[in-house]
């Protein structure tokens, strides 16, 4: 069946999100999507069916929106993570009440789980979706690939420790589908040359492909969510951005499609302080050089993330006022214009 050209904008918009999410979070750079191919790879390899597959590659490719400190990044790097459930949580309510991302809310609720806490009681077996294991499995071998790096053999070293954590961390029954897998020197080659537009495109079932305007919204929504999420000053900004923006749409009469249009606009409008560390969003004082050049790049970084969407969300406004300074309570003015 062909694809209604909602139905492409609303595939082309998640892609751009999430390559914007994976490329500019300093905190993740580039992790989201050598995970989602290692993850795809090990759900083929062991039989996933489509659907499930397909759960599982849009799980990995955002699993970790909730991390949004440096400490928590830090945490997440190690080769024992201590408590990975703050970012588990703030990763799972940030999707709560979006019917088009309901389905892998757990998935990333529980995305670090070790078998042994399954085992012991700690974990609810039955709250566990399938593809957590999958996506725990291949999140460490990404970091595990970077703490071997520099070993004689790293793919080897990888390996061997990996094997003697399941039963332990990893679940048993996929240590087959792992060997199998990360003896084929593919395995390693698509995650560094599989794209995101590779990965989602062809691996998103028929039901998310067909996916129409209010699930475009839903993923606008989410990413929305994913900034806001990053300080406390702006929890819910972007959401009432694009409630009041629809509203004085609806007010000066505007056909319904622009003010919804605007609304997900709204949603989207400071994507771009993806890029900038929740530590300067929330500094109680003045930015120094440094830190001030980072917060005014988030207005070129959200026109360069909507740009690939432009059409379906023209007029889309891509520019914000540069920030010079902060006011007396904290948060930061524009510049006076001469």
């Amino acid at each position: 069946m062909k694809e209604s050209s909602e139905q492409l904008s609303t595939k082309r918009v998640l892609v751009s999100l999430i390559k914007s999410v994976d490329a500019y979070n300093s905190l993740l750079k580039d992790h989201h999507r050598r995970v989602t191919a290692f993850a795809y790879q090990l759900g083929a390899e062991y039989g996933l069916p489509y659907k499930r597959l397909s759960k599982l590659v849009i799980a990995a490719s955002i699993h970790d929106i909730g991390a949004i400190y440096v400490a928590e990044r830090d945490e997440l790097t190690k080769i024992d993570v201590e408590n990975p459930e703050p970012h588990e949580i703030n990763g799972a309510r940030i999707l709560s009440g979006i019917p088009a991302f309901e389905d892998i809310r757990d998935v990333i609720r529980h995305h670090h789980v070790r078998y042994e806490d399954t085992q012991r009681g700690r974990v609810n077996p039955s709250d566990v979706p399938e593809e957590c294991w999958f996506l725990h499995l291949a999140d460490r071998i990404d970091i595990y690939a970077r703490h071997f790096a520099d070993s004689p053999d790293p793919k080897e070293a990888l390996r061997q420790e990996i094997r003697s954590r399941f039963g332990r961390d990893f679940l048993p029954e996929l240590r087959g589908t792992f060997e199998r897998a990360t003896e084929s020197g593919q395995f390693w080659h698509n995650a560094e040359e599989l794209s995101f537009q590779e990965l989602l495109l062809s691996a998103v079932d028929t039901e998310m492909k067909e996916r129409g305007p209010t699930d475009l919204e839903s993923v606008a929504l989410l990413f929305g969510r994913i900034v806001d999420s990053k300080s406390h000053w702006t929890l819910t900004h972007s959401q009432s951005v694009g409630a009041v923006a629809e509203r004085i749409a609806q007010f000066m009469g505007f056909p319904e499609q622009t003010s919804l249009k605007l609304r997900i606009a709204g949603y989207l409008h400071d994507i771009g302080k993806i890029a900038v560390p929740s530590e300067i969003l929330e500094k109680p004082g003045p930015l120094d050089g440094e830190e001030l050049r980072k917060m005014q790049e988030h207005a070129s970084i959200s026109a360069w993330t909507n740009s690939s969407a432009r059409s379906t969300f023209s007029p889309m406004p891509t520019y914000s006022p540069p920030f010079s300074k902060r006011g007396p309570t904290g948060i930061p003015c524009p510049r006076k214009r001469r």
